[in-house]
């Protein structure tokens, strides 16, 4: 099935990526292709729904869930001074 992200975070050094996707929950990737992700971070016209689709899907990524969006996030907190 394919993504719909709203966001990606990758780290080329570890493998990992975070993505926010556009349905509101968020994923955490490990062992993820540092070779791709840097193919990423260097070509600016490279889909990042495919992308995603084609590197965080492989049988040796590990995937976890990070959290559902809610309303909490987008809550403004009063600014307080001190």
């Amino acid at each position: 099935e394919p993504s719909s992200a709203d966001s990606v975070l990758v780290d080329p050094t570890t493998g990992i990526a975070a993505v926010a996707f556009k349905e509101g929950f968020s994923y955490l990737y490990k062992n993820v292709d540092t070779k791709e992700i840097k193919n990423l971070l260097k070509d600016k016209n490279i889909s990042v729904d495919e992308w995603v689709n084609n590197n965080l899907k492989k049988p040796k990524v590990s995937c976890y869930f990070l959290c559902k969006k809610s309303l909490f996030f987008y809550h403004r907190l009063p600014h307080i001074s001190v």
